[in-house]
């Protein structure tokens, strides 16, 4: 699901993409999402600690670039699976 909300810790936090069922979300990192909220240092501080919030309530967090999507599609495949394998291996907390 593209643009999922997620509420964890009294905050609700919005994801690039989520697949709810298995727990996963994918992050797409970008210069601009450090850029363009405030001073860089205090935007990493807060996307910090929301995927510290995330992870502790059992999601796994994929983050990915445009590296990873474009021209190389394979290896956002290759890391989602990676992350649905072992999800299965584990159960989930949240």
């Amino acid at each position: 699901m593209q643009q999922y909300e997620i509420s964890v810790a009294g905050r609700i936090y919005r994801v690039d993409f989520a697949l709810p069922e298995l727990g996963i979300i994918i992050e797409f990192d970008g210069a601009l999402k450090y850029t363009d909220y405030g001073p860089a240092d205090q935007v990493i501080l807060r996307e910090r600690q929301r995927e510290k919030d995330l992870q502790n309530a059992g999601w796994y967090v994929i983050r990915v670039g445009w590296g990873d999507v474009y021209p190389r599609p394979h290896r956002l495949l290759a890391m989602v699976r990676d992350a649905v394998e072992r999800r299965s291996r584990a159960p989930r907390v949240a």
